[in-house]
């Protein structure tokens, strides 16, 4: 079994309610975020396969706070980053200054 990795790919920043900046942080993973929990939970994933791009990857959002330190939550983007970045800023409702 390799071994998991994750690789920062982007970050940004918004002003959630005009006022509290918060930050998030695109990762690319080398592994499906949602086949491992259903693996490590016990599930038969007999004839299941992980789903990945064609570099062997998909895409993590981590939602930090606004200094990029403590982590809030993740969520599973998708297996694109550009559909990963549109992802993030309809989570949040307006653009991401990336940096």
């Amino acid at each position: 079994m390799k071994k998991k990795q994750e690789r920062e790919v982007k970050r940004g920043f918004w002003y959630y309610d005009s006022v509290l900046l918060q930050g998030v942080i695109v990762l690319a993973i080398n592994y499906d975020y949602w086949y491992e929990i259903e693996k490590e939970d016990g599930f038969d994933m007999t004839g299941e396969v992980p789903e990945l791009n064609d570099k062997g990857e998909m895409y993590l959002l981590v939602w930090t706070d606004a200094e990029f330190g403590k982590t809030q939550r993740h969520s599973v983007g998708t297996l694109e980053l550009e559909s990963t970045v549109a992802l993030a800023e309809k989570v949040v409702n307006q653009p991401i200054e990336w940096i």
